[in-house]
């Protein structure tokens, strides 16, 4: 009996070891996923020019759809003031 409770002792704690060998890992890996998405969000986009802003005007540039600029009915100086940022 003695016996047979050692060995689930054991059975237990090299349980117990693994998990926190894989919560280890796990925590290592989010870490990881976290510094490269960080080291993505802060590397300077050149497309734009190289103006050096961060990156974050470029990214922001990209999505922002304008309506197209008709030059019978739009003036330029109005259309070109509404997107000024």
């Amino acid at each position: 009996m003695a016996d047979r409770e050692r060995r689930t002792k054991l059975e237990l704690e090299e349980r117990t070891a693994q998990d926190k060998k894989e919560q280890r890992e796990f925590e290592l890996k989010k870490l990881q996923l976290q510094t490269s998405q960080n080291a993505r969000n802060t590397q300077p986009d050149m497309e734009g020019g190289g103006d050096n802003n961060g990156g974050r005007f470029n990214s922001n540039m990209r999505g922002l759809k304008l309506p197209p600029f008709n030059p019978d009915k739009d003036d330029l100086d109005s259309y070109l003031t509404r997107f000024k940022l």
